[in-house]
């Protein structure tokens, strides 16, 4: 048998469907752990052919992890997570695996971490199954410094295929509790490796997950000072410690953090774009401008040997910031094809739809041209224009995405509606909401029917204030006295 994947599961029902279905044709053996789940994901894998094994949770991924290991046959191990997908050959990998002399394959990991943004690093995930290879750590689970161990140098390759990891995006770890569990997992792992730097370190990112940006500093640090010679993740701990003091306003720490990162990893372009950003807010455009360009020159970083790169930051990131930097310098006709190549490498993304629209409206164009280019089409430039309080020139840049887009979602029809109330447009703002549909009533943006309702007269202040809490956006649109904002 040549491959088997190992999994550990807990009420992934929703999950793991996807993850077997992108995997199966690769492998010739599915081993789930399942360690408690209370819905279908042990019979949904017992549907894909897998042999299903109930352990008990430990508080331990690598005990968890090591119980799949050891009732593996294969010749090789695949190791995935429920929320994971495989993007890859199938018939390339197999071969690749029969005639190899590499003892593991470092896998590219996509990390979708939501609004379209991924963050990448490379892990070993596909091992040979030899004695003595085992899965270290309760939280962040590490088995190459076994392999290596039983090895005795032998070569790891870069696998030739990668994982979609989905389970990061906001709504899931909302629903699965993962940064508290986590958290709690890093602690226990440094309360038992004081003096590890990799513990220190992880901790620090959970505090950070959680927005405790202070004590992921502190943590950050601690790991800088007993780690030996550089690490691989290490380049990973450099840049969250400097976004961190970024967000702080600790510019000038955030400065020295990025000196160091970048003497031990001189070709990473994050910590580059971060330099570019702390020196701009420091005051020093100059240093800023630098810094973008050698972004743009040196192009996404790349995995191995970096760990946590956000591809972005070395095209339409970096082009986007040093675009709007040079637009509030006064040189508009040097950020517009910056602004322009951004759009096109990242499309929909909004920061650089957002820049381009302010520059061309510097440049003195009128809405009509703006509507006139693609990308970006009306409905986005619609949204920055309503962004930036231009409620009219919104509300014009809707409607021409309405005669281009036939289904369009509630939220496009809730947001003219809003721009329309601000605007004074009642009854403009009473039609423009209507196709939303009852479902509407429902979304995360429903208020602006109530909003509509009540600056027409026909909901009572009191009865908002039964629905809504303090704190909510519509307390934003409605000020004290209950009149209406009039907009620009």
């Amino acid at each position: 048998m040549l491959l088997t994947l190992s999994m550990i599961v807990r009420d992934e029902e929703e999950q793991l469907p996807g993850c077997l279905a992108s995997v199966r044709d690769a492998v010739d053996e599915i081993v789930v752990v399942d360690t408690g789940s209370g819905d279908r994901s042990a019979a949904i894998a017992q549907e894909f052919g897998a042999r299903v094994l109930h352990a008990a949770w430990q508080g331990d991924f690598s005990a968890a992890r090591n119980i799949g290991v050891n009732a593996a046959r294969g010749r090789w191990i695949l190791v995935m997570d429920a929320d994971e997908r495989f993007e890859g050959n199938p018939g390339h990998l197999r071969r690749l695996l029969k005639g190899t002399s590499a003892i593991g394959f470092e896998v590219p990991i996509r990390n979708e971490v939501g609004d379209g943004r991924v963050d990448l690093h490379s892990t070993l995930r596909l091992f040979r199954r030899l004695p003595g290879v085992r899965f270290e750590r309760r939280l962040h689970e590490q088995v190459l410094p076994s392999l290596l161990a039983v090895g005795q140098g032998a070569r790891i390759d870069t696998a030739p295929f990668a994982l979609r990891h989905l389970g990061y995006t906001p709504g899931i770890i909302e629903r699965k509790r993962k940064r508290e569990r986590n958290l709690e997992l890093a602690k226990a792992e440094v309360s038992e490796r004081a003096v590890d730097p990799f513990a220190a370190f992880n901790l620090g990112v959970e505090y950070t997950a959680t927005g405790d940006l202070a004590g992921g500093v502190a943590e950050f640090r601690r790991a800088r000072a007993i780690t030996g010679g550089p690490q691989p993740w290490q380049s990973r701990l450099y840049k969250v410690e400097a976004q961190n003091l970024y967000k702080l306003a600790q510019y000038e720490e955030a400065l020295e953090v990025l000196e160091e990162g970048l003497t031990a990893f001189p070709n990473y372009t994050d910590l580059h774009f971060l330099r570019g950003v702390s020196l701009e807010a420091g005051g020093d455009v100059v240093g800023a401008e630098t810094a973008f360009r050698r972004c743009l020159r040196l192009g996404p970083a790349k995995t191995p040997p970096h760990d946590g790169v956000d591809p972005l930051l070395g095209g339409p990131a970096a082009a986007t910031a040093l675009g709007s930097l040079l637009r509030r310098l006064g040189r508009s006709s040097e950020a517009l094809p910056l602004l322009r190549s951004a759009v096109f490498g990242a499309p929909g993304w909004m920061p650089a739809v957002q820049e381009l629209v302010e520059c061309q409206l510097a440049s003195g164009a009128e809405v009509s041209e703006l509507l006139s280019q693609a990308p970006p089409d009306p409905l986005e430039i619609g949204a920055a224009l309503f962004r930036s309080r231009r409620y009219a020139l919104a509300v014009q840049a809707f409607s021409a995405g309405e005669a281009t887009r036939p289904d369009l979602p509630p939220d496009h029809f809730l947001a003219k509606a809003l721009a329309l109330v601000r605007l004074g447009d009642l009854d403009g703002a009473k039609v423009a909401v209507e196709p939303a549909g009852a479902g509407a009533i429902a979304s995360a943006r429903a208020y602006v029917v109530d909003l509509v309702e009540f600056a027409r007269g026909a909901l009572p202040r009191e009865s908002l204030e039964e629905r809504y809490a303090e704190g909510h956006p519509i307390w934003r649109d409605i000020p004290p006295q209950g009149a209406v904002e009039q907009g620009n």
